[in-house]
């Protein structure tokens, strides 16, 4: 049985136009399952339109650093990052909230790449 993969989606969105934002996020989510990720955490999708910048970040960073209980025959397991892989979407680089995901997403051991890398975006 293959294992599903699952991927965080990362870039900017303050100081967009939300309905951008939005675009930009769901076509990397298309893309994503395309190339064969089953789950994909979009934050458009869930973190509140209204929410401040700091409730965002709380909420994303949370999720990143959720972990799972891989579970080793004979029954042991260890903590592993829920997420096998976080996407930058273009601009990310600009986006002081993106920019935290990636670096908390490194220390933590989930590896990164941009959109691009991963033949999606521009």
């Amino acid at each position: 049985m293959s294992k599903c993969r699952r991927a965080f989606l990362s870039g900017p969105v303050s100081g967009l136009d939300y309905v951008d934002a939005v675009v930009a996020f769901h076509g990397a989510l298309r893309w994503c399952a395309k190339i064969g990720f089953g789950e994909v955490f979009v934050p458009v999708d869930e973190v509140p339109r209204d929410a401040t910048h700091a409730e965002a970040m709380r909420r994303c960073i949370r999720e990143l650093t959720e972990y799972d209980v891989a579970i080793r025959e004979g029954g042991c397991g260890d903590p592993v990052p829920h997420y096998d892989l976080l996407v930058s979407l273009p601009g990310w680089e600009a986006s002081d909230g993106a920019t935290l995901e990636r670096q908390v997403a490194e220390a933590v051991g989930i590896p990164c790449v941009e959109l691009g890398e991963l033949g999606g975006g521009e």
